[in-house]
């Protein structure tokens, strides 16, 4: 769910996955960085997104920042990736 510009979710599987609308319009040469704010209740260590272009429309690791996350975390952190590379 949306409100107040906040996404909401919940996943219940091992690969968790939340898509956007197409095209949002964002000018990706201007985000300096992402906001994630999540509990992490797995050993993972490490959370990823993902991104398409205008000229590579296909999902892979090269377009994808991966940032380090706090395993089996109780409690809602915030994390900051650095979105200018």
């Amino acid at each position: 769910s949306v409100k107040d510009s906040i996404i909401k979710c919940f996943s219940m599987g091992s690969d968790p996955v939340m898509v956007s609308a197409d095209k949002l319009g964002i000018d990706a040469s201007t985000v300096k960085k992402i906001v994630v704010k999540c509990k992490n209740g797995t050993t993972s260590n490490f959370g990823q997104i993902f991104f398409t272009t205008n000229s590579d429309t296909a999902w892979d690791e090269n377009k994808s920042l991966r940032f380090a996350t706090q395993p089996l975390d109780g409690k809602f952190t915030e994390y900051s990736i650095n979105g200018s590379r």
